[in-house]
């Protein structure tokens, strides 16, 4: 259930309002009341979830009122209904919290689905309100919301071209620091190389050497086997 307090300073508008709104099951109307100060007093004692209000009244107008409840009871949204179509009137409703702006003249059945809109947390305009709200949202001498949207478009642009290039730079840094230190690894694996093959060579050649002197020392062998065998004949053979 959708709890609505219909704000006006004009009686029948409000008797023709609660009609409308309490043909629907899921809207009850909670109160009504003809002043800004009655208005804040039925909200503090009724709670309700959205006030249906007219910003021509008497003591505190609409758009104070609107302000008050704004800041007193952020819980609860407010619907302007009002006859004056203005942009000022739009701009200023906003700017003091209105959830959504129709015009009096507005069917029934389109007021309710507003009320149920809002009640959700959307905004609600009447025809052609929002095209105004959006050509009136920049004061004058400041950029309007959409050559904010351009310029901000154009921003995000320009810093994805600057993060391209940044990227671009980064990456041929890295390329030449892996092409540098490739040619180094490179160069040490060569010196590695040259260094094996030194050394393969050296004990080639030590082990020819060692070879060479394992063959004298076995040929020295022999002989001094060979000339002790001769000498035990000859000792044997002239001794006897």
């Amino acid at each position: 259930m959708i709890y609505v307090l219909v704000v006006d300073d004009q009686n029948l508008v409000r008797q023709a309002l609660q009609m409308n709104l309490e043909a629907e099951s899921d809207l009850e109307v909670v109160g009504s009341a003809d002043s800004g100060v009655q208005a804040l007093e039925q909200i503090d004692l009724l709670n309700p979830d959205v006030v249906i209000l007219d910003l021509e009244m008497p003591g505190i107008d609409g758009f104070t009122t609107l302000q008050i409840i704004n800041q007193r009871f952020p819980q609860t949204k407010v619907l302007v209904l009002s006859s004056h179509e203005d942009q000022e009137y739009l701009n200023q409703a906003i700017q003091a919290g209105a959830k959504g702006y129709l015009q009096k003249n507005t069917p029934a059945a389109e007021l309710t689905t507003a009320i149920r809109y809002i009640y959700k947390g959307y905004s609600q305009f009447g025809p052609g309100l929002l095209e105004k709200l959006v050509k009136g949202s920049g004061k004058l001498g400041e950029t309007s919301e959409p050559e904010k949207l351009t310029k901000l478009e154009e921003k995000l642009e320009g810093n994805l071209v600057e993060i391209e290039k940044e990227f671009a730079r980064r990456l041929l840094k890295l390329e030449k620091t892996f092409n540098s230190r490739g040619n180094e690894v490179q160069e040490g694996l060569f010196n590695d190389l040259k260094q094996t093959k030194n050394q393969v060579f050296k004990l080639r050649s030590d082990y020819k050497k060692l070879e060479r002197q394992l063959s004298l020392l076995l040929i020295s062998f022999i002989a001094a086997g060979a000339l002790l065998i001769i000498g035990i004949m000859v000792f044997v053979f002239f001794g006897g």
